[in-house]
């Protein structure tokens, strides 16, 4: 058996052991009234019983009294149940030990041994009943001269040995058993603390889930702002959400929107600059930490701003992309809540919004390369059509003074051919307009547009080109129409105006996954990298503006060439994804 002690204070303390510890006192006195009924005299007197019954009861009387304390005290200090043992032996040695009416009642400390005390000290006391118990029949029939009843000793020490081990084990069973519960009902009860922690951190992470897979593939800034405020005020219980977002060009918060919709909810259309003195919200906002607001505070100089926001705790949050603001998330809450790194509502809240700001930030990056992108695009397509025509018109306005006034006739047919040369590149402007909506081109247009192209920049010669298209051209992207075409031009034009040359050749081959252009002159050519490297950027802008074309869809352009051994231009461009190439090597 387990000899260490056991807490037993529930079990003491209960209503039921105090009773029957209590009852089997009182119980185990009771024979004392045979000398009221029975003729026969104990072999001590009578008196002398009375008053070891009445020291006995009076003692009975204040542990019932005082039961709660008793057991106390017993579970605290064992020592008190050895002199209780010693108060009972002495009773028997006084009142005729085997012959005595108060056996019963020297039991009591080794029945209340068995319910407080361990397995060892129990046993020293069944030990140490047994020794006085003994001695205590020796005294006394030494000191009555009668004859020990043998029988009764040894029933007497049976008992004392069988009773407490007989209450002594179940209670022991029944002390683990309430331990195993107890232990079992604190690891269900942990079981279940963890599991609404798991649940609850399963719903954030399902909801940071969720929000990120819609947000990669947003379209724009405010479908981010529509699913960021649902997802606060539907997701993670707020009352009430509202977002602005910044507007890096003039550094102000604008397109106001709130959830959950309702009629002051709707989208508000003032803005708020970000500067120290527009408020409190501008100054959070430039220092990029989260703070709650209360009432009393004016969040904005604006005063329609600050009506539609009303009066209520906020949980301002800036949101930002490389430490840039790009919005700001305000949320109702609990006025008193402080949020930490431990709060799981926190945490999710705060990974929404990295996740919103990364979103938001992306969508604008990739915003300004398209715009980027547009005007490089709208400034090649001007320098290749409209600048080369107005230099062509520059250059003959220059000649049409020199001539005058002494060749007014010649000068008067190159005004109308300059006239029709202004509607050549009215009509190119037009074309370049046009180009916005994407028109398809074929091989058929793709040779008469470069033909009539090269016929309006010469025209006082005539430039051949020698076309050889092979492939599937008319099923190419336009995109991709569109570039090789603007790409032809603009080498051609080089090719006539720099080369020293009337003719070239164009060879435009279309396979199933990669596509090669090649347009060859035999004129005076020249170094390309010094060419392009050392003069000033608007002089050879058309050179640059071939590669970048060819860059925009993925490919790659070679211009080669040497003094007076002519220039070839090649580009290659794949069709599977329209992926660039790593090997830049011609």
């Amino acid at each position: 058996m387990d000899n260490k002690p056991v807490n037993t204070e529930s079990i003491a303390q209960t209503k039921q052991v105090g009773a029957l510890l209590l009852i089997f006192r009182w119980l185990s006195i009771s024979p004392i009234l045979w000398l009221f009924f029975s003729p026969a005299q104990p072999s001590v007197p009578a008196r002398q019983t009375l008053w070891i019954a009445g020291l006995v009861g009076g003692g009975t009387l204040i542990i019932t009294l005082f039961q709660r304390q008793f057991f106390q005290w017993a579970l605290r200090y064992p020592w008190l149940l050895a002199l209780d043992l010693l108060t009972a032996i002495i009773v028997l040695t006084v009142s005729g030990a085997d012959a005595s009416l108060f056996a019963l009642y020297a039991f009591n400390p080794l029945l209340a041994g068995a319910v407080f005390l361990p397995t060892r000290q129990l046993m020293a006391m069944s030990g140490l009943f047994t020794g006085g118990y003994l001695l205590a029949v020796l005294v006394a029939n030494d000191m009555t001269g009668s004859t020990v009843n043998l029988s009764r000793v040894y029933v007497q020490i049976i008992t004392a040995w069988l009773i407490p081990w007989l209450l002594h084990y179940p209670l022991n069973q029944l002390r683990r058993a309430t331990a195993d519960r107890d232990s079992a009902r604190r690891y269900m009860a942990e079981l279940q603390t963890d599991n609404r922690t798991l649940t609850a951190e399963y719903d954030h992470l399902e909801i940071i889930y969720e929000l990120t897979s819609f947000l990669q593939g947003a379209a724009n800034a405010q479908d981010v702002q529509n699913r960021l405020l649902t997802t606060v005020t539907a997701q993670l219980g707020f009352s009430r959400a509202v977002m602005g977002l910044v507007n890096r060009d003039i550094i102000r918060l604008e397109e106001w929107r709130s959830a959950p919709e309702t009629q002051r909810n709707t989208l508000f259309s003032e803005p708020l600059a970000i500067a120290p003195d527009s408020g409190l919200l501008a100054q959070i906002i430039i220092d990029g930490q989260a703070q709650w607001v209360a009432p009393r505070h004016q969040l904005t100089s604006n005063r329609h701003l600050n009506e539609w926001l009303g009066n209520e705790h906020w949980l301002v949050l800036p949101v930002e992309y490389q430490t840039e603001p790009v919005a700001v998330l305000m949320v109702t809450g609990e006025a008193t809540r402080t949020f930490d790194s431990s709060d799981k509502m926190w945490a999710t809240l705060t990974s929404l919004v990295s996740q919103s700001g990364v979103t938001l930030g992306t969508l604008a990056h990739i915003q300004n390369l398209a715009r980027e992108k547009e005007r490089n695009r709208i400034a090649r397509d001007i320098h290749d059509s409209v600048a080369q025509s107005l230099f062509g018109i520059v250059l003959t306005l220059d000649a049409c003074a020199k001539l005058l006034p002494a060749h007014a006739a010649d000068v008067q047919q190159e005004l109308l051919n300059l006239r029709a040369v202004a509607e050549q590149v009215r009509q190119a402007v037009r074309e370049s307009i046009i180009e916005q909506w994407s028109t398809s081109m074929t091989s058929r247009k793709f040779k008469t547009g470069l033909r009539k192209y090269m016929a309006s920049i010469s025209s006082d010669s005539v430039f051949h080109i020698d076309f050889n298209i092979d492939g599937d051209f008319d099923g190419l992207p336009v995109h991709i129409q569109q570039t090789l075409y603007r790409v032809s031009q603009e080498a051609l034009t080089n090719a006539a105006q720099h080369a020293g040359v009337d003719s070239a050749r164009l060879y435009l081959y279309v396979e199933p996954d990669e596509i090669f252009l090649s347009i060859r002159d035999k004129g005076a050519g020249f170094v390309p990298g010094q060419v392009i490297a050392g003069l000033p950027p608007t002089e050879h802008f058309g050179l640059r503006g071939i590669q970048e074309r060819v860059q925009t869809i993925g490919g790659l352009c070679d211009i080669l060439s040497r003094p007076d051994q002519g220039t070839q231009i090649l580009v290659r461009v794949p069709l599977q994804g329209e992926q660039p190439y790593d090997d830049r090597t011609p």
